[in-house]
Protein backbone atom coordinates (compact mmCIF):
# COMPACT_ATOMS: atom_id res chain seq x y z
CA UNK A 1 0.00 0.00 0.00
CA UNK A 2 1.03 3.60 -1.07
CA UNK A 3 1.53 5.95 1.94
CA UNK A 4 -0.29 9.20 2.32
CA UNK A 5 2.79 10.84 0.45
CA UNK A 6 2.17 9.08 -2.65
CA UNK A 7 -1.22 10.09 -2.56
CA UNK A 8 -0.73 13.79 -1.75
CA UNK A 9 1.46 14.17 -4.77
CA UNK A 10 -0.29 12.26 -6.80
CA UNK A 11 -3.62 14.55 -6.30
CA UNK A 12 -1.40 17.89 -6.08
CA UNK A 13 -2.02 20.64 -8.31
CA UNK A 14 1.10 22.72 -8.99
CA UNK A 15 -0.31 25.53 -11.14
CA UNK A 16 -4.23 27.04 -11.26
CA UNK A 17 -5.34 29.50 -13.83
CA UNK A 18 -8.39 30.19 -12.31
CA UNK A 19 -9.82 32.29 -15.58
CA UNK A 20 -8.65 32.28 -18.52
CA UNK A 21 -9.89 33.53 -21.85
CA UNK A 22 -9.18 30.73 -24.62
CA UNK A 23 -11.06 29.80 -27.61
CA UNK A 24 -9.19 26.16 -27.91
CA UNK A 25 -6.80 23.83 -27.34
CA UNK A 26 -3.68 25.98 -28.84
CA UNK A 27 -4.89 28.68 -26.68
CA UNK A 28 -5.07 26.81 -23.70
CA UNK A 29 -1.63 25.13 -24.38
CA UNK A 30 -0.36 28.52 -25.28
CA UNK A 31 -0.94 30.04 -21.70
CA UNK A 32 0.12 27.07 -19.81
CA UNK A 33 3.49 26.56 -21.81
CA UNK A 34 3.46 30.39 -21.23
CA UNK A 35 3.09 30.26 -17.09
CA UNK A 36 5.40 27.31 -16.86
CA UNK A 37 8.64 28.08 -18.84
CA UNK A 38 10.58 30.77 -18.72
CA UNK A 39 11.20 33.46 -21.30
CA UNK A 40 13.89 32.74 -24.19
CA UNK A 41 13.14 28.98 -23.24
CA UNK A 42 14.41 26.64 -26.22
CA UNK A 43 11.57 27.86 -29.22
CA UNK A 44 11.82 24.68 -30.76
CA UNK A 45 10.61 22.90 -27.71
CA UNK A 46 7.97 25.42 -26.44
CA UNK A 47 6.76 24.94 -30.11
CA UNK A 48 6.58 21.15 -30.13
CA UNK A 49 5.26 20.97 -26.70
CA UNK A 50 2.44 23.80 -27.62
CA UNK A 51 1.19 21.72 -30.54
CA UNK A 52 1.44 18.29 -28.63
CA UNK A 53 -0.35 19.30 -25.73
CA UNK A 54 -3.36 20.92 -28.13
CA UNK A 55 -3.30 17.55 -30.11
CA UNK A 56 -4.36 16.18 -26.53
CA UNK A 57 -6.60 18.82 -25.31
CA UNK A 58 -8.93 18.25 -28.28
CA UNK A 59 -9.46 14.74 -27.42
CA UNK A 60 -9.42 14.90 -23.33
CA UNK A 61 -12.77 15.03 -22.29
CA UNK A 62 -13.73 12.65 -19.90
CA UNK A 63 -17.50 14.11 -19.32
CA UNK A 64 -19.66 16.22 -17.40
CA UNK A 65 -17.33 19.72 -18.61
CA UNK A 66 -14.42 18.15 -17.51
CA UNK A 67 -10.98 17.58 -19.45
CA UNK A 68 -7.84 15.46 -18.84
CA UNK A 69 -4.80 15.28 -20.73
CA UNK A 70 -1.25 14.07 -20.15
CA UNK A 71 2.53 15.00 -22.08
CA UNK A 72 5.31 12.98 -22.00
CA UNK A 73 7.68 15.91 -22.33
CA UNK A 74 11.83 15.76 -22.05
CA UNK A 75 11.31 19.64 -21.65
CA UNK A 76 11.05 19.53 -17.42
CA UNK A 77 12.57 17.50 -14.79
CA UNK A 78 9.63 17.15 -12.45
CA UNK A 79 5.75 16.41 -13.51
CA UNK A 80 3.59 19.19 -12.94
CA UNK A 81 -0.30 19.19 -12.83
CA UNK A 82 -1.93 22.43 -14.15
CA UNK A 83 -5.50 23.14 -13.64
CA UNK A 84 -7.31 25.34 -15.81
CA UNK A 85 -10.93 26.87 -15.47
CA UNK A 86 -11.57 28.34 -19.10
CA UNK A 87 -14.38 31.45 -19.11
CA UNK A 88 -16.27 29.67 -21.70
CA UNK A 89 -15.88 25.96 -22.41
CA UNK A 90 -14.30 24.46 -25.16
CA UNK A 91 -15.08 21.18 -27.21
CA UNK A 92 -12.45 18.13 -25.70
CA UNK A 93 -14.46 14.95 -27.85
CA UNK A 94 -16.20 14.24 -24.52
CA UNK A 95 -17.91 10.93 -24.60
CA UNK A 96 -21.06 12.60 -23.20
CA UNK A 97 -20.45 15.52 -26.00
CA UNK A 98 -20.35 18.19 -23.01
CA UNK A 99 -17.67 21.13 -23.76
CA UNK A 100 -15.08 21.35 -20.80
CA UNK A 101 -14.74 24.50 -18.85
CA UNK A 102 -12.29 22.75 -16.20
CA UNK A 103 -8.96 20.63 -17.57
CA UNK A 104 -6.20 19.69 -16.06
CA UNK A 105 -3.16 18.98 -17.54
CA UNK A 106 -0.05 16.69 -16.44
CA UNK A 107 3.48 17.02 -17.69
CA UNK A 108 5.81 14.40 -16.86
CA UNK A 109 9.00 13.46 -17.82
CA UNK A 110 10.20 10.45 -19.45
CA UNK A 111 12.14 9.17 -15.96
CA UNK A 112 8.37 9.50 -14.61
CA UNK A 113 6.47 7.25 -16.71
CA UNK A 114 6.16 4.59 -14.95
CA UNK A 115 4.35 6.40 -12.53
CA UNK A 116 2.21 9.02 -14.42
CA UNK A 117 -0.76 6.72 -14.90
CA UNK A 118 -1.26 5.90 -11.26
CA UNK A 119 -1.41 10.20 -10.69
CA UNK A 120 -3.40 10.33 -13.44
CA UNK A 121 -6.47 8.10 -12.70
CA UNK A 122 -6.06 9.69 -9.32
CA UNK A 123 -6.70 13.52 -10.63
CA UNK A 124 -9.46 12.10 -13.46
CA UNK A 125 -11.04 10.60 -10.49
CA UNK A 126 -10.90 13.74 -8.18
CA UNK A 127 -12.59 15.93 -10.97
CA UNK A 128 -15.11 13.27 -11.61
CA UNK A 129 -16.53 14.35 -8.60
CA UNK A 130 -19.56 16.36 -9.73
CA UNK A 131 -19.97 18.37 -6.62
CA UNK A 132 -15.87 19.25 -6.17
CA UNK A 133 -16.72 20.87 -9.68
CA UNK A 134 -19.29 22.77 -8.91
CA UNK A 135 -17.72 24.28 -6.53
CA UNK A 136 -14.71 25.10 -8.59
CA UNK A 137 -16.79 26.75 -11.04
CA UNK A 138 -18.34 29.39 -8.67
CA UNK A 139 -14.76 30.70 -7.65
CA UNK A 140 -12.25 32.47 -9.55
CA UNK A 141 -9.93 32.47 -6.45
CA UNK A 142 -6.78 30.26 -6.58
CA UNK A 143 -6.29 30.15 -3.20
CA UNK A 144 -10.29 28.59 -2.48
CA UNK A 145 -9.78 26.12 -5.60
CA UNK A 146 -6.44 24.75 -3.72
CA UNK A 147 -8.60 24.26 -0.56
CA UNK A 148 -11.32 22.97 -2.53
CA UNK A 149 -8.82 20.25 -4.09
CA UNK A 150 -7.40 19.28 -0.16
CA UNK A 151 -10.76 19.38 1.27
CA UNK A 152 -11.43 16.75 4.32
CA UNK A 153 -14.88 16.94 2.79
CA UNK A 154 -14.35 13.28 1.54
CA UNK A 155 -14.09 13.84 -2.34
CA UNK A 156 -10.11 13.69 -2.25
CA UNK A 157 -10.32 9.75 -0.11
CA UNK A 158 -12.28 8.70 -3.70
CA UNK A 159 -8.92 9.51 -5.45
Amino acid sequence: MLNDNHFERDTAIDLILPSLAASGGKEIAGAIVEKVFPPGYSEASVQALVQDLAEELARSGIGTGVGVAAIKTASIKNSLSILVRLKDSVDVAAPDNVSADIICVLLYPEAEAPHYLRRLSRLTRLLRNPDLCAKLRETQDIDTMRSLLHSPEGWTLAA
